[in-house]
């Protein structure tokens, strides 16, 4: 709990207290000034990048706030906090002891890079979020997914991610491995296919 607090309490801190728009969230701004939703989905300009569907979110921010610092960085902000409760709960899935589960979840209390990209204008923060969001869903479901009905539905979702986060891939990788593995074993090729072919699709 006071891990929660402290955290809690830093972060709004830092997101309401920080100055003004640096060079690179300027860049990103440009985009959203200069595209309409649809053209979000292609390539940015000003060398930036960032997932589509969290650009639309900050073309909606800046649509009703126009150039808000505190509109357009609450989404960081918001990631950040659901990452520090995120964090617990995948910790508990994953530890066997929870003084562990503890040490982990004092790496995203405290650390620096997780309490700075809190605030930032980009989408740093939404990244450790959809990650972690994506490996606890895994383990959530992963020995409940019964049905091809529900193999079709974890492939949309795994083809999905991408389009929130890019590093999320990286925890995607390793779970598309694990169900690869698990059902050639089984010989299950249909299912296989169920979750394979919306997740090609969307990738």
């Amino acid at each position: 709990i006071l891990l929660f607090v402290y955290a809690i309490a830093y972060k709004t801190d830092v997101w309401l207290c920080e100055p003004g728009f640096f060079g690179d969230e300027g860049a990103l701004i440009t985009n959203l000034q200069n595209r309409n939703f649809l053209q979000l989905f292609l390539p940015l300009g000003e060398n930036q990048c960032c997932p589509p569907f969290i650009m639309c979110f900050f073309k909606l921010i800046y649509m009703i706030f126009g150039l808000n610092e505190a509109a357009l960085r609450f989404l960081p902000y918001i990631s950040g906090v659901a990452s520090l409760i995120l964090a617990f709960f995948v910790g508990e899935k994953v530890f066997k002891f929870r003084s562990t589960t503890l040490a982990f979840l004092s790496f995203f209390a405290f650390s620096n890079q997780i309490i700075y990209y809190s605030q930032e204008f980009k989408q740093y923060s939404s990244d450790v979020f959809f990650a972690l969001l994506t490996l606890y869903v895994f383990l959530l479901f992963k020995d409940k997914i019964s049905t091809n009905l529900r193999a079709l539905c974890f492939g949309v979702f795994l083809g999905l991610t991408g389009f929130v986060s890019f590093p999320a891939e990286f925890v995607v990788a390793p779970i598309s491995f694990y169900f690869l593995f698990e059902y050639l074993k089984k010989k299950d090729y249909k299912r296989l296919l169920c979750m394979a072919l919306p997740y090609i699709l969307l990738t």
